[in-house]
Protein backbone atom coordinates (compact mmCIF):
# COMPACT_ATOMS: atom_id res chain seq x y z
CA UNK A 1 0.00 0.00 0.00
CA UNK A 2 1.47 3.68 -0.68
CA UNK A 3 0.56 5.02 2.51
CA UNK A 4 -0.55 9.19 1.59
CA UNK A 5 1.40 11.98 3.32
CA UNK A 6 0.04 14.36 6.05
CA UNK A 7 1.90 17.90 6.28
CA UNK A 8 2.53 18.43 9.77
CA UNK A 9 3.06 22.05 9.03
CA UNK A 10 -0.37 22.33 8.18
CA UNK A 11 -1.70 25.68 9.97
CA UNK A 12 -4.84 25.90 11.87
CA UNK A 13 -7.94 25.89 9.16
CA UNK A 14 -7.25 21.66 8.39
CA UNK A 15 -10.10 20.74 7.18
CA UNK A 16 -10.48 16.99 8.24
CA UNK A 17 -13.56 14.39 7.91
CA UNK A 18 -14.29 12.45 10.76
CA UNK A 19 -16.35 8.74 9.85
CA UNK A 20 -18.18 6.50 12.39
CA UNK A 21 -21.01 5.08 11.88
CA UNK A 22 -23.81 2.87 13.93
CA UNK A 23 -26.81 3.87 16.51
CA UNK A 24 -25.10 1.97 19.19
CA UNK A 25 -23.54 4.70 22.05
CA UNK A 26 -20.46 3.97 23.96
CA UNK A 27 -16.54 4.99 24.47
CA UNK A 28 -15.82 5.55 20.94
CA UNK A 29 -18.61 7.69 19.89
CA UNK A 30 -18.42 9.90 22.92
CA UNK A 31 -14.72 10.42 21.74
CA UNK A 32 -16.21 10.98 18.49
CA UNK A 33 -18.31 13.68 19.76
CA UNK A 34 -15.97 15.33 22.05
CA UNK A 35 -13.34 15.16 20.10
CA UNK A 36 -15.46 16.87 16.64
CA UNK A 37 -16.37 20.16 19.03
CA UNK A 38 -12.57 20.46 20.50
CA UNK A 39 -11.25 20.18 16.99
CA UNK A 40 -13.68 23.16 16.27
CA UNK A 41 -12.73 25.08 18.98
CA UNK A 42 -8.73 24.90 17.80
CA UNK A 43 -9.92 26.35 14.42
CA UNK A 44 -10.43 23.18 12.42
CA UNK A 45 -12.87 22.87 9.94
CA UNK A 46 -14.80 19.41 10.63
CA UNK A 47 -17.38 17.11 8.96
CA UNK A 48 -18.52 14.39 11.09
CA UNK A 49 -20.00 11.50 9.33
CA UNK A 50 -22.41 9.44 11.10
CA UNK A 51 -25.89 6.96 10.83
CA UNK A 52 -29.11 8.85 10.49
CA UNK A 53 -30.99 8.56 13.94
CA UNK A 54 -28.13 8.16 15.99
CA UNK A 55 -27.25 9.30 19.10
CA UNK A 56 -23.90 10.16 17.80
CA UNK A 57 -26.00 12.45 15.18
CA UNK A 58 -28.26 13.90 17.53
CA UNK A 59 -25.94 15.00 19.98
CA UNK A 60 -23.75 16.99 17.41
CA UNK A 61 -26.91 18.48 16.02
CA UNK A 62 -27.64 19.86 19.24
CA UNK A 63 -24.56 21.75 19.57
CA UNK A 64 -25.53 23.09 16.05
CA UNK A 65 -22.72 21.26 14.66
CA UNK A 66 -23.88 19.94 10.82
CA UNK A 67 -23.34 16.19 10.03
CA UNK A 68 -23.61 14.11 6.86
CA UNK A 69 -25.67 11.43 7.46
CA UNK A 70 -25.01 8.21 6.40
CA UNK A 71 -27.10 4.73 5.61
CA UNK A 72 -25.07 1.61 5.25
CA UNK A 73 -26.03 -1.73 5.15
CA UNK A 74 -23.15 -3.38 5.82
CA UNK A 75 -19.62 -2.76 6.10
CA UNK A 76 -19.11 -4.01 2.62
CA UNK A 77 -21.88 -1.57 1.26
CA UNK A 78 -20.36 0.02 -2.07
CA UNK A 79 -23.23 2.67 -2.19
CA UNK A 80 -21.95 3.99 1.24
CA UNK A 81 -18.16 3.86 0.35
CA UNK A 82 -19.82 6.12 -2.69
CA UNK A 83 -21.31 8.52 -0.07
CA UNK A 84 -18.34 8.87 2.11
CA UNK A 85 -15.96 9.72 -0.97
CA UNK A 86 -18.85 12.50 -1.88
CA UNK A 87 -19.15 14.02 0.98
CA UNK A 88 -15.01 13.94 1.35
CA UNK A 89 -15.31 15.99 -2.00
CA UNK A 90 -17.86 18.30 -1.28
CA UNK A 91 -16.50 19.08 2.11
CA UNK A 92 -12.86 19.90 0.85
CA UNK A 93 -11.13 17.29 3.23
CA UNK A 94 -7.65 17.31 3.63
CA UNK A 95 -7.84 14.49 6.19
CA UNK A 96 -10.36 11.66 6.99
CA UNK A 97 -10.49 9.97 10.56
CA UNK A 98 -12.02 7.18 11.38
CA UNK A 99 -13.58 5.37 14.29
CA UNK A 100 -14.22 1.66 14.98
CA UNK A 101 -13.79 -1.18 12.31
CA UNK A 102 -17.39 -0.49 9.95
CA UNK A 103 -16.26 3.00 9.32
CA UNK A 104 -13.04 2.03 8.63
CA UNK A 105 -13.66 -0.18 5.84
CA UNK A 106 -16.03 1.75 4.10
CA UNK A 107 -13.71 4.63 3.99
CA UNK A 108 -10.78 2.49 3.38
CA UNK A 109 -12.96 1.23 0.16
CA UNK A 110 -14.06 4.71 -0.93
CA UNK A 111 -10.02 4.68 -2.18
CA UNK A 112 -9.59 8.89 -1.11
CA UNK A 113 -7.25 10.49 -2.51
CA UNK A 114 -6.03 12.26 1.09
CA UNK A 115 -4.54 10.26 4.42
CA UNK A 116 -7.08 8.51 6.24
CA UNK A 117 -6.11 7.57 9.71
CA UNK A 118 -8.11 4.92 11.99
CA UNK A 119 -8.36 5.11 15.43
CA UNK A 120 -8.02 1.75 17.11
CA UNK A 121 -10.77 1.22 20.38
CA UNK A 122 -10.21 -2.65 20.66
CA UNK A 123 -8.08 -5.58 19.19
CA UNK A 124 -10.48 -7.27 16.64
CA UNK A 125 -11.28 -7.45 13.16
CA UNK A 126 -8.25 -6.26 12.03
CA UNK A 127 -8.91 -6.93 8.38
CA UNK A 128 -11.54 -4.05 8.62
CA UNK A 129 -8.19 -1.38 9.34
CA UNK A 130 -5.50 -2.41 7.48
CA UNK A 131 -6.59 -0.16 4.46
CA UNK A 132 -5.91 2.62 6.61
CA UNK A 133 -2.56 4.75 6.05
CA UNK A 134 -2.27 6.00 9.96
CA UNK A 135 -3.16 4.37 13.15
CA UNK A 136 -4.29 5.97 16.83
CA UNK A 137 -4.99 2.97 19.30
CA UNK A 138 -6.03 4.38 22.40
CA UNK A 139 -2.93 2.79 24.54
CA UNK A 140 0.45 1.05 24.19
CA UNK A 141 -0.98 -2.28 24.32
CA UNK A 142 -3.38 -1.27 21.74
CA UNK A 143 -0.03 -0.13 19.64
CA UNK A 144 1.97 -3.00 20.39
CA UNK A 145 -0.86 -5.35 19.09
CA UNK A 146 -0.92 -2.69 15.66
CA UNK A 147 3.09 -3.55 15.42
CA UNK A 148 2.53 -6.97 15.31
CA UNK A 149 0.23 -6.74 12.33
CA UNK A 150 3.15 -5.57 10.41
CA UNK A 151 2.56 -2.01 10.78
CA UNK A 152 5.50 0.29 10.89
CA UNK A 153 6.18 2.51 14.14
CA UNK A 154 6.20 5.66 12.25
CA UNK A 155 2.75 5.06 10.87
CA UNK A 156 0.95 4.53 14.72
CA UNK A 157 0.40 7.13 17.48
CA UNK A 158 -0.72 6.67 20.61
CA UNK A 159 -3.54 8.95 21.73
CA UNK A 160 -5.54 8.27 24.85
CA UNK A 161 -9.32 9.09 24.95
CA UNK A 162 -10.53 12.07 26.51
CA UNK A 163 -13.75 13.13 27.40
CA UNK A 164 -15.77 16.84 27.88
CA UNK A 165 -17.63 15.42 30.84
CA UNK A 166 -16.44 17.44 33.68
CA UNK A 167 -15.16 15.81 36.88
CA UNK A 168 -17.65 16.00 39.61
CA UNK A 169 -16.54 17.29 43.83
CA UNK A 170 -16.90 14.80 46.40
CA UNK A 171 -20.04 17.21 47.57
CA UNK A 172 -20.99 16.61 43.68
CA UNK A 173 -21.04 12.70 43.80
CA UNK A 174 -22.87 12.28 46.55
CA UNK A 175 -25.68 14.72 45.66
CA UNK A 176 -25.76 12.98 42.35
CA UNK A 177 -25.74 9.55 43.75
CA UNK A 178 -28.05 10.03 46.57
CA UNK A 179 -25.56 7.54 48.78
CA UNK A 180 -26.13 4.92 47.16
CA UNK A 181 -23.31 2.32 46.32
CA UNK A 182 -23.53 2.80 42.34
CA UNK A 183 -23.00 0.07 40.12
CA UNK A 184 -21.35 2.06 36.93
CA UNK A 185 -21.56 0.01 33.27
CA UNK A 186 -19.83 1.72 30.38
CA UNK A 187 -19.92 1.21 27.18
CA UNK A 188 -21.67 -0.80 25.08
CA UNK A 189 -22.98 -3.37 27.94
CA UNK A 190 -25.36 -0.69 29.43
CA UNK A 191 -27.87 -1.61 26.38
CA UNK A 192 -27.93 -5.26 27.85
CA UNK A 193 -27.22 -4.90 31.44
CA UNK A 194 -29.71 -6.36 33.80
CA UNK A 195 -31.37 -5.40 36.92
CA UNK A 196 -30.30 -9.24 37.84
CA UNK A 197 -26.78 -8.45 37.37
CA UNK A 198 -27.09 -5.43 39.36
CA UNK A 199 -28.69 -7.05 42.09
CA UNK A 200 -25.99 -9.94 42.55
CA UNK A 201 -22.92 -7.14 42.23
CA UNK A 202 -25.12 -5.21 45.41
CA UNK A 203 -25.52 -8.22 47.07
CA UNK A 204 -22.12 -8.93 46.94
CA UNK A 205 -20.87 -5.61 48.23
CA UNK A 206 -22.77 -5.94 50.70
CA UNK A 207 -25.09 -2.62 49.52
CA UNK A 208 -28.75 -2.44 49.40
CA UNK A 209 -30.19 -2.74 45.83
CA UNK A 210 -29.58 -0.23 43.03
CA UNK A 211 -31.79 0.46 40.75
CA UNK A 212 -31.06 -0.16 37.03
CA UNK A 213 -31.65 3.40 35.97
CA UNK A 214 -28.38 4.68 38.56
CA UNK A 215 -26.56 2.66 35.54
CA UNK A 216 -23.96 4.97 33.41
CA UNK A 217 -26.24 5.90 31.14
CA UNK A 218 -28.29 7.77 33.07
CA UNK A 219 -25.43 9.51 35.41
CA UNK A 220 -23.99 10.54 32.16
CA UNK A 221 -27.26 12.28 31.30
CA UNK A 222 -27.51 13.80 34.49
CA UNK A 223 -24.21 15.00 34.65
CA UNK A 224 -24.33 16.35 30.74
CA UNK A 225 -27.38 18.36 32.33
CA UNK A 226 -26.48 19.92 35.38
CA UNK A 227 -23.18 20.65 34.18
CA UNK A 228 -22.32 22.59 31.13
CA UNK A 229 -19.13 21.78 29.16
CA UNK A 230 -16.24 23.46 30.36
CA UNK A 231 -14.49 26.21 28.43
CA UNK A 232 -11.98 25.60 25.82
CA UNK A 233 -8.99 26.02 26.92
CA UNK A 234 -6.95 29.02 25.71
CA UNK A 235 -4.54 28.68 22.41
CA UNK A 236 -5.91 24.81 22.66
Amino acid sequence: MSTNSIDHDQPSGLRVCQVLLGKGFGGAERLFVDLTLELQQAGVDVLPICSPDSRTAAELKATGTHCALIQEASSRDPLASWRISRAVGKHGSQLVHTHLSRASRLTSRARLKIPQVASIHNYGRWKYYKGADYYMPVSRYGASYIESQQVSKDRIQVMSNFTRIPVLGDAEREQLYMGLVVAVVCGRAVGVCSTAGIVALSAVLGARCVPKWCCFRYLCAAVRSAYPPPPAIAGA
